[in-house]
């Protein structure tokens, strides 16, 4: 009977260092933050692409890989895509944490209204998250066309580059099309948006927001077009 045991009292120790081990890892904080927040841009083969706006066309759709390829390499890599992302979607749980709360104090006679109409007011990082964060931009990407020899006169000719900014709950991203020639430099959202793009066909505007100290030599060219397109001449 101790030789038929002996199998399950050696695994049972075992077991529960396995057990305690992963219980110690799963309460890690980065490992909760990464549950609680699905959108990881540091993840290369997650499927990021999935709809793309294209302002000259008005479309938005999925990217068309026949008449376009993405360079290798990105431009830039924001250094806070994350934080950004996960502050939008805590923004948005949290306006719905303070309706579910508004609702139980409206219907139920024992709990005072005047708490209802405080729980509503937790709706308001999130119109705030909206306006300072959207403009920030995760990923820059050069878009090369398909056909095309990759020369510098055909490089250089109607630059094109695929701007990914994070979507409005922060669970993925929004990628744009976009012509270096429309875009130039501005102070606007108090220094939250420092680029602009207006679409030449209708005037719309739109701003992001991207961190001048990151990027290196790759991103000196770009921020020298979109300064000399809004009259500055720093000498990039």
């Amino acid at each position: 009977m101790l030789n038929l045991l002996r199998p399950a009292m050696r695994l049972r120790p075992l077991t529960a260092s396995l057990d305690t081990r992963f219980a110690i890892r799963s309460l890690h904080m980065t490992g909760v933050l990464r549950q609680f927040n699905n959108f990881d841009p540091s993840d290369e083969l997650q499927p990021r692409i999935k709809k793309v706006i294209d302002p000259d066309n008005q479309t938005a759709g999925p990217f068309n890989n026949k008449l376009f390829k993405i360079a290798d390499e990105p431009l830039y890599s924001a250094p806070a895509t994350f934080q950004v992302a996960l502050a939008k979607k805590s923004a948005f749980t949290l306006g719905l944490i303070g309706t579910y709360a508004s609702y139980l104090f409206f219907h139920y006679p024992l709990l005072p209204d005047l708490g209802g109409y405080l729980a509503l007011g937790l709706w308001i990082p999130f119109p705030l998250a909206t306006h300072y964060l959207s403009p920030y931009v995760a990923k820059i990407s050069r878009i090369y066309r398909r056909g095309e020899p990759e020369t510098l006169e055909n490089m250089t000719k109607d630059e094109t580059v695929l701007i990914e900014t994070i979507s409005l709950i922060g669970r993925k991203p929004m990628c744009w099309i976009i012509h270096l020639k429309d875009l130039k430099v501005v102070n606007k959202r108090g220094g939250w948006a420092n680029w602009e793009y207006t679409n030449p066909k209708t005037g719309d505007q739109h701003v992001f927001y991207v961190s001048e100290s990151n990027g290196g030599f790759k991103m000196d060219r770009i921020w020298g077009i979109t300064e000399r397109n809004a009259g500055i001449d720093s000498g990039r």
